[in-house]
Parts: C-alpha cells; sequence; structure tokens
C-alpha cells in the first residue's frame, strides 16, 4: 500500500493546514498511555503526513528529549496508522524512514540543538526480533519496566567524545 501513499514534511514548518489535518486524523487515534492525550498537543509533534489521495493514513510525531541510558537528546518518534492501514508495515517503515532522513538532516543543520538520534519505544507485543531494525536503522538497546522495546539510532554526523558536553553538563 506505501506506494500509493504521499507524504509531506510538518517539521519546524509551522503550518497550520497540516497541523489540523494531523489533529483531526490523530482524534480518531487513542493516544498511547503516557502520551499527551490532547490531539492537538500530538499534532504540534508533527514530523511527517502520510496521504492516500486527499486522506490522511498515517502521521509521524517527534519529542526531543533526554535518554537516561546515553545521557544526550533524542528524538522519540510515534508513529500512528490510520484505519485499513493499522497492520501495513510496509507504510510504518516507510514514515519511519523519512522521519528518521528528515530529523537527520535538520539535526545536522541545528547542531545547538544536541539532537543525537533517534529513539522509539516500542508499544506492540513482539516489537521485532531484530536487533536493529532495518527502518529508522533502530538497534534494541533495553526494555522498559513494562517490557517494552527501547530501541536507538545514531545519525551519522555525531562524535560521542569521552568527559564531551551532554545533557548533564
Amino acid at each position: 500500500m506505501a506506494d500509493e501513499i504521499t507524504y509531506k514534511i510538518g517539521w519546524h514548518i509551522n503550518d497550520e493546514k497540516l497541523i489540523a489535518e494531523a489533529a483531526a486524523f490523530l482524534r480518531g487515534i487513542p493516544p498511547e498511555d503516557d502520551e499527551q492525550a490532547n490531539e492537538n498537543d500530538r499534532a504540534a509533534q508533527l514530523a511527517i503526513i502520510g496521504y492516500a489521495g486527499q486522506t490522511v493514513v498515517a502521521v509521524s510525531m517527534l519529542d526531543i528529549r533526554l535518554l537516561d541510558r546515553v545521557k544526550q537528546k533524542f528524538a522519540f518518534i510515534r508513529v500512528a496508522l490510520g484505519s485499513g492501514y493499522e497492520k501495513d508495515a510496509t507504510l510504518s517503515d516507510e514514515i519511519t524512514q523519512r522521519t528518521r532522513d528528515m530529523i537527520e538532516a535538520y539535526a545536522e543543520s541545528h547542531p545547538e540543538e544536541g539532537i543525537f538520534g533517534m529513539a522509539a519505544i516500542l508499544k506492540k507485543p513482539g516489537g521485532g526480533e531484530l536487533p536493529v531494525l532495518p527502518a529508522g536503522k533502530l538497534a534494541l538497546i533495553g526494555y522498559t519496566v513494562r517490557k517494552e522495546q527501547v530501541r536507538v539510532g545514531w545519525f551519522g554526523h555525531v562524535v560521542v567524545r569521552p568527559k564531551q558536553k551532554n545533557a548533564y553538563s
């Protein structure tokens, strides 16, 4: 199905129409238990929006925050797929990879923001048996207390040096 999908970047664009479309789409998708419940707050984290024709079928969102395990800031991705697309692994992989490419380019051109990579907490059981998921280049680094997989993908331009200033410094 993903070959019929078109994508638009919404990250730091401040496009009111895209944000409104994302918010309307997210109204029909329940938030994760640790996610902001307001669809407008979730839409404000819009990274990429996917359309089948004129219909929104996928949204990726990014939340930039500290990843305690590595003491650096990461862009945590969430992907929401619309009705009829929930099990479309191709669509999920495609929007994940596009989001990774976009945020990596953004992070490289905005080093002052100190974004070192993309991360995900896989909420679905199973989550993936591969140590590194091809989409997003996300490597398994452990589990949450709820046994959800924690995955990270470091950006290629990032260099971590001993005693380097980090988010804790």
